[in-house]
C-alpha cells in the first residue's frame, strides 16, 4: 500500500499541476482581452478597512501556524502554545502601520502585486525574477 508521503506528494503535484492549468487559462484570457483591446484589472477593486484587515491576517497566520505543528505543540506543552496568538497579533498590529503606506504608494505608482514595488524600489530584474520564481 502507498506510505502517506507518496499520497501527499501524489496530491502536491496535483494541485501544482491545476495551479498551472488555471495560470495557463488566465494568460489566454488575458491575450485575447487586449487583442481585442479590452483593459483587465484584479477583480479586486477596493480595500481592507483596520478591523478587517486585523482578522484577516491574523487568521492566515494563524492557519500558517496550524500547518507548522503548533497544535502537535499544544497537545505536548499545554498553554505554552498560547504565545503564538500573542504573537500573530503583533504581526497583525505591526502590518497595520506598515501597510497604509504601502497602499499610497500602489495607488500612486500603480502596483498591481508585489513584483511591481520589488522592481520600482530595487530596479533589479534579476531580483524581481527571483521574486517572482520564489516568492522571496
Amino acid at each position: 500500500p502507498p506510505t502517506r508521503q507518496a499520497v501527499l506528494y501524489v496530491l502536491m503535484g496535483l494541485y501544482l499541476f491545476s495551479l498551472l492549468v488555471v495560470a495557463k487559462l488566465a494568460h489566454r484570457r488575458k491575450t485575447r482581452a487586449r487583442a481585442s483591446g479590452a483593459e483587465l484589472q484584479a477583480h479586486f477593486g477596493g480595500s481592507f478597512n483596520a478591523p478587517l484587515l486585523l482578522l484577516t491576517t491574523f487568521s492566515t497566520v494563524y492557519s500558517g501556524f496550524t500547518v507548522t505543528g503548533i497544535p502537535d505543540e499544544a497537545a505536548k506543552r499545554g498553554f505554552v502554545s498560547l504565545r503564538w496568538i500573542g504573537a500573530t497579533i503583533v504581526i497583525a498590529a505591526s502590518m497595520m502601520l506598515l501597510y497604509p503606506r504601502l497602499r499610497r504608494l500602489s495607488v500612486e505608482r500603480q502596483y498591481t502585486n508585489p513584483n511591481d514595488f520589488i522592481a520600482d524600489r530595487f530596479g533589479t530584474s534579476r531580483l524581481r525574477l527571483g521574486e517572482a520564481l520564489f516568492g522571496v
